[in-house]
This record gives structure tokens, sequence and C-alpha cells, in this order.
């Protein structure tokens, strides 16, 4: 048995072990002439080659980090399949006895100790987006970027610059992220899939999906439920899960996360620290596949250079200890289905994309769905989606500021102080786009500015939420304009007086 290193070369490591007779030895033929069996009559002689249009490169030419991923990923891609890439510059040639000359035999060892590291970025495209992108391209490291559909319309040129990147995978983390009330998005099936098939559409590609605060698995390997929530719960959402995975699509969890700071959003702890997690992870063998380990972390943890600072220490650290990176896309030996039909979700232009399942008027019917079966509908399915997705419509209108379409809408029967699927209300919306006009317009429409929305945020509320001081200045304006001439008014005067009567202390602490 002879063992032979192949040492750092370009600025990578790779370890070969050559071993006779041994299954994790591949040798494919190039050529018609026969293979000598018997190595001992011959010597092993290792050659580095940098192939270029023009022949053997000079090893002066500057290597960039990413020219260096892909001839990383040329040699990961051939010690799964046995295919050499046109980028692999490494040979292995076998000399033999001079009367018989061999040909060049490219033989790869599989390394089943290799630990590779695979990190996920949720919630963008956010502040700190572009921080990670700029990092991860000057380490030339793999890492796959979690978006949430509703920021990948609000920041387009970030998504697009990450379809662009080669070393970056872009994958679904739903549309609304469950706009932060977890338990309330996962007691409705037919919610959850149009959310997911919202942002499937939004954001496109293979269907990669992360749920929105949930560590749950749904890939051919791997099977797991989120331990962190109580098992009542767990079992309201588990049907949710299979009937996601029933879509095909592959969910994936976490194996462990970079937390942050409430207050500040910056990453706690430091880089040795959560190295030191992750090396007792892999070694005590607690990752949900065995020499794989996930790491979650969030897009705004990176918004300032110290917070960029340490995420680059870390990738460097990592690397020095012999971790690979890769892309969610690797991490299981299946892929999806390319092709991609919405089942649930249909609003406005995107209803041309699911003709082969929905019918015009709705889902086609519950009793196909099984899972909806299960759900306590008040309504037929039909009758419901048509006016969710009409009461949708007036809330995208209201948050892209289309006036005219938002009386079209108005005229069409949505209901200005009606809630769509998410919970949220027409005026809100406006509230929370800073679009003052049209939040005088639904005022005049008759819309209620004490109507709550999902989230339990009357109108002045929301003003003050998201700091929108004008519309609460308005809205101030408005109430006392209504109090007053309520107070003119004979029934609320006899309504006042009577409960004075009833409960005299109440009466003067109103005053």
């Amino acid at each position: 048995m002879d063992f032979s290193l192949l040492d750092r070369a370009k600025g990578l490591s790779l370890a070969l072990l050559i071993m006779g007779g041994s299954p994790f030895l591949f040798a494919s033929e190039q050529g018609t002439g026969p293979v000598d069996d018997s190595a001992s009559r011959g010597k092993i002689t290792i050659t580095l080659l940098e192939k270029s249009d023009s022949g053997v490169q000079d090893s002066s030419q500057k290597i960039t980090p990413l020219k260096i991923l892909s001839e990383e990923r040329n040699r990961y891609q051939e010690s799964i399949t046995g295919e050499k890439g046109e980028d692999s510059f490494m040979q292995i040639r076998m000399e033999s006895n001079p009367l018989s000359d061999q040909n060049v035999i490219p033989v790869v060892a599989v390394n089943t100790n290799e630990k590779e590291l695979y990190l996920t970025f949720d919630d963008g495209p956010i502040n700190g987006t572009g921080n990670v992108l700029r990092v991860l391209e000057e380490e030339g490291v793999e890492a796959s970027m979690f978006f949430v559909g509703r920021h990948v319309q609000k920041r387009p040129r970030l998504y697009n610059l990450c379809r662009r990147l080669p070393n970056i995978e872009v994958a679904n983390h739903t549309y609304s992220h469950a706009n932060g009330h977890y338990q309330r998005f996962y007691r409705d099936t037919y919610g959850v899939m149009s959310d997911v098939e919202h942002a499937q559409l939004v954001i496109g590609g293979r269907k990669y999906l992360r749920l929105a605060g949930r560590n749950v698995w749904r890939i051919p390997e791997v099977q797991r439920n989120d331990r962190a929530i109580a098992s009542r719960q767990r079992k309201i959402e588990i049907d949710k899960y299979e009937t996601i995975a029933r879509e095909g699509f592959f969910i994936y969890g976490w194996d462990v996360e970079w937390h942050f700071d409430k207050s500040s959003g910056r990453p706690v702890g430091s880089p040795e620290e959560l190295a030191r997690t992750i090396e007792g992870i892999y070694r005590h063998g607690r990752s949900a596949q065995k020499g794989k380990v996930v790491l979650l972390a969030h897009d705004f943890m990176f918004r300032d250079p110290g917070s960029t600072a340490q995420l680059r220490k870390f990738i460097r650290l990592m690397r020095e200890r012999g971790w690979k990176f890769r892309k969610i896309g690797e991490y299981s030996s299946r892929k999806p289905e390319s092709l991609y039909v919405a089942r649930y979700y249909r609003a406005g232009k995107l209803a041309a994309v699911q003709k082969s399942s929905v019918k015009k008027t709705g889902i086609t019917s519950v009793s196909n769905h099984p899972e909806l079966s299960k759900e306590r509908i008040k309504r037929s399915a039909q009758t419901k989606s048509a006016k969710l997705s009409l009461q949708a419509r007036l809330n995208d209108a209201v948050r892209h500021y289309k006036s005219e379409e938002v009386e079209r809408i108005l005229q069409m029967g949505a209901r200005v102080n009606g809630k769509d699927e998410y919970g949220r209300t027409p005026i809100n919306t406006a509230i929370k786009a800073n679009g003052i006009y049209l939040v005088k317009r639904l005022l005049a429409h008759g819309a209620n500015i004490h109507q709550k929305d999902g989230i339990g945020f009357t109108a002045l509320q929301a003003a003050r939420t998201y700091r929108r001081h004008e519309i609460e200045n308005y809205l101030v304006h408005m109430a006392l304009k209504q109090n007053h001439h309520e107070s003119q008014n004979p029934k609320v005067i006899a309504a006042a007086t009577e409960s004075a009567r009833r409960n005299p202390l109440k009466a003067l602490a109103l005053q």
C-alpha cells in the first residue's frame, strides 16, 4: 500500500490517498491501449498542469478567488461523477516499463472525511445583503441566500446581482415571512401554500425552501420537525409541511444558528466561538447529515463594517480548518424538479402561470386536495379564493400607488375596511407605503381609522410604528374632527349623560 500526498498548489490543499485495490480508487482509461494492472513495475509521477487555449498556462498569471473556486468545484464534481471538468488542472501519470508506455489515467480518491459547511443567509434582500455578497465574492466561497418574495420585489437590483453570481444559490423563504405571526400563519394550509407559491413565482429557480420561523426538514435524506415549538402546535403544523413536500419542495432547516442581538441586530459571539461550536457538531455527529453542517445567519447582521469583518474572519478561519463551502443545492443527492406550476396561488397577471391546475373561478375543488378538507372553511373554496384575491389586488394597488386601480377595485366590490389573506387593511397598507394621498382617498370612501389589522394596529398606531409623522398628524386631526361632530350629536350626548349618571368616577377620569 502506497501513499502519495499532493501539497498546496496555487493556494489549494488537496490530499490524495492512493490505495492499491481499494474501492475508493477510481481509474478511467483514455485511449485504446491496455492498462497494466501491475503498478510495481512502474513509478507514479504527479504533475500539475494549468490548461488554457494556448497550451500550458504561465504560473505567474493572476488567480482570482472565483477561479480557484471554479477549479475546486471541478474536483468536487469529479469525485462524485468520476468525470473531469474542462478546467481541471490535475493529472496523474503512471509510467510503466519503457517497453510498454501507458496513457494518462486520471485518478481521484474520494475523501469520505471531507467537512462541508453550507452558509445560508435568510430574509434578504435587505440592508446588509450587499455586504454579504461582497465578502462571499472576494473570498471566493459558495453560499445560499433564502430570499423573502416581498423583499425581492422591493430590491430587484440585489436579486438580479445574486442571480448573476456563480457562487450564490438563491432559494425561497416564503413571500410574507408569516408577517411575524407564525402560529396564525401555520393554521391555514391554503394560506401557507399560497404564500410559498407566490414567493416561488417571484423568486424562480428550483424549489429549495426554508420555512419562516421553523427549523423543518423535508428532503429525501432527512425528515425532521422543529423541536423548539410545543408538541400541540407541532401536530397542527405537520400536515402543512407534508403538503408543501408533496408539491415538490425541498424544505431545509439548519444545524447551528449564528445568533444576533435583539436590539442592535449584530452578531453575538466571536467567529472563534462559532467555529468551535461547528467543530463540536461535526465531531459528535449532531448534524442532520454526517459530515455536512448547515449554518443559519441573517443578512441584517452584517450592515456595519465591524460585523462584516467578523463574517470575513469566520470564513477564513473555517477554510484554515479544512472546511469546504457548498451551496444548498448540493446538500441532497437528488434535486427537485425545475418545472413549476402553482396550484394554490393566483392573483392578477400571474393567473396565466397556473392554467393547468387552477380554474378561472379559483381552486379546482376541495375534494382534489384532501389536506384542504381538514380545515374548517366556513364558505366554499371558490368563493373564499375570489374574495381574498380581490382584497389582495386592492392592497397591491395601494402598495404601488395606483389610485385609479384602487378606485376600480373598490367599484368591483372590494371592502374598504376588509382584510386580505394576511390580515392587512387598505388604510394601514397605504400608511406603511407612506401614501398620504391614498390615505385621504380611502378615508373619503369610508375607511375606519379605528379598524385593526391582523397585527392588531389601528391606523394611528400603524402611523406611529412606521414613523409616518405627516400621516399621523392628519389622522389625529381627523379623529378630533370626528369626535367634535359626534359630540354635537344628541344621541351621543344622551348616552354620555346616562353613563356619567351611572359611573360618576369614570366620567370624572375621562374629563
